[in-house]
């Protein structure tokens, strides 16, 4: 009993379990699915698409304010009995949908719904976990081990809904990502994420600042900006990366393996920057990703074919890889481990709301112009300022010896 209580609190095990949670995380079940689901759904009711997908904006609003919420809980609570009861509603709810008939206003209000208990299902409480957990040599590496679940369930969810719409119809498919839900991220709730409150209800931080405190300090003003434009400048151009290879006269399938090249170069990307967090004890170190996406977002200028879309998406990819990681690493050590929750869900509300207004500010720049030529150029901008923002974080605070293990 004793080794395996040990292996359950082993941060190394607890990384590796927590990507595995994540392979049907909140973004690759409510936002990459969806377009499988588009098609059926709207022929069968007769709904336009604009109402669907506005059902899908709606959840991910929702989903997207709750985020400091249940960061909040998770502090106080601890992560385990908040992801479980998330867990088991996101995973039914799913299910439930099935069973919906021509009632958009039902529909609309059960997305939502699972939109608000799917914010579990993101890497906010399982890289709390880990970075609880996690000594400081290789707390970055482990953070990045454990949300590398989300792009890896980017892309294999995709083909997994397709599989079972063919085979079952979208009712089926519907009842099948909720078992995956289920298959996967439960049992890693009640094995591998408990105990962490305690843990840090045992370490004095008193360096540290408080959660509460974010806006009003130096990283927390820096920290909420950059997240906030980068995630609206680049989720803005990484959905309208597919019109704008159409638009060139490429192929779909072409667009279908730039965005595959992306999804792919965010695990390195996220993989490299736990490695180099844990090795550059600066936080300026973050630039470089930045670096990456605005050389991404200006390759798209470039008048070639594939190969230069492709080495922008590998760009785009690695600097997309990298956001999620950044925002749980900087939390663990500019802020106080007891609001390690509260924080990251503000930085994840932000980043989650800058992308969902990006995605409409290139299509307004489009419907004005024509093109999305000057929404890329605000786009790389953004992202420019936001490696500046970085540049000005302030050094790490001084952290005792068991603040470090």
């Amino acid at each position: 009993m004793t080794g395996l209580t040990t292996f359950r609190r082993d941060p190394v095990a607890t990384a590796f379990a927590g990507a595995f949670a994540l392979l049907p995380s909140s973004a690759a079940v409510i936002f990459y699915s969806q377009g499988f689901f588009l098609g059926p759904v709207t022929e069968e009711f007769g709904w336009s698409r604009s109402q669907f997908m506005g059902t899908v904006t709606m959840a991910l609003i929702a989903l997207a304010v709750l985020y400091p919420l249940v960061g909040r809980l998770g502090d106080r609570f601890g992560a385990r009995r908040v992801l479980v009861p998330g867990i088991l509603l996101f995973g039914f709810g799913m299910m439930s949908l099935s069973l919906v008939g021509d009632n958009l206003p039902l529909y609309a209000v059960l997305t939502i719904l699972i939109g608000m208990a799917g914010v579990v299902q993101s890497p906010l409480l399982y890289s709390m976990v880990v970075a609880h957990r996690a000594p400081l040599r290789s707390r970055g590496k482990l953070i990045a081990i454990c949300t590398t679940g989300v792009p890896l369930g980017n892309m294999a969810i995709p083909p997994l809904v397709v599989w079972l719409i063919a085979e079952f119809g979208w009712r089926g498919a519907r009842v099948g990502l909720g078992l995956a839900i289920l298959f996967c991220a439960l049992p890693v709730a009640l094995m591998f994420m408990g105990d962490a409150r305690e843990r840090i209800k045992s370490v004095s931080e008193k360096t540290r600042s408080a959660a509460l405190s974010v806006i009003s300090r130096r990283p927390g003003v820096l920290l909420l900006s950059a997240i906030f434009l980068s995630g609206l400048a680049l989720n803005g151009f990484l959905v309208s990366l597919v019109p704008m290879v159409t638009d060139r006269g490429l192929l779909p399938s072409d667009a279908a393996r730039i965005l595959v090249v992306a999804a792919v170069a965010g695990v390195f990307g996220r993989i490299g920057a736990g490695w180099l967090l844990d090795r550059v004890q600066k936080p300026q170190i973050g630039v470089l990703w930045y670096i990456a996406g605005t050389i991404g977002i200006g390759l798209s200028f470039y008048p070639g074919g594939t190969l230069v879309l492709t080495i922008g998406s590998i760009c785009l990819g690695l600097a997309l890889g990298a956001e999620t990681e950044l925002g749980a690493y900087y939390t663990s050590r500019f802020y106080d481990r007891k609001h390690f929750g509260e924080v990251l869900g503000l930085l994840s509300c932000c980043y989650t709301i800058g992308g969902a207004l990006g995605g409409q500010m290139f299509s307004v720049f489009f419907d004005q112009f024509g093109d999305y030529v000057l929404a890329s150029i605000v786009a790389a901008v953004l992202v420019a300022v936001s490696a500046v923002l970085l540049l000005a974080l302030p050094p790490y605070p001084t952290l005792s010896d068991d603040q470090a293990h």
